[in-house]
């Protein structure tokens, strides 16, 4: 079955990636032109950031857009069946990512 994502997942992924970099969320925010309020939101699941949004703050660290949503699958399948795929549906756009590759 498909995984739902929690937008306290993502938060706590952007925190571990910012945590990474070594940036506050004060410098993540400034990196990023979003608020530190905005930034400790997200990272708190309190707010449901657009994928914009997240593309933003994936590139303000480093990493790509899919390694906030990356599954803990344990497989070795390139390609992710659709019963096994990691998705994250946004609260307010009606936008719904899922991870079609496990890497």
């Amino acid at each position: 079955m498909t995984t739902l994502l929690r937008s306290e997942e993502v938060g706590r992924r952007v925190r571990l990636h910012r945590l990474a970099a070594r940036l506050s969320v004060r410098g993540l925010a400034a990196a990023t032109d979003f608020s530190p309020s905005f930034i400790s939101q997200v990272e708190h699941g309190q707010a449901s950031p657009s994928i914009g949004s997240l593309q933003k703050l994936a590139e303000a660290l480093g990493v790509t857009l899919g390694q906030f949503f990356e599954a803990d699958t344990g497989s070795s399948r390139l390609v992710m069946k659709k019963k096994d795929r990691v998705r994250l549906e946004s609260a307010w756009s009606q936008a719904r990512l899922e991870a079609l590759l496990n890497h």
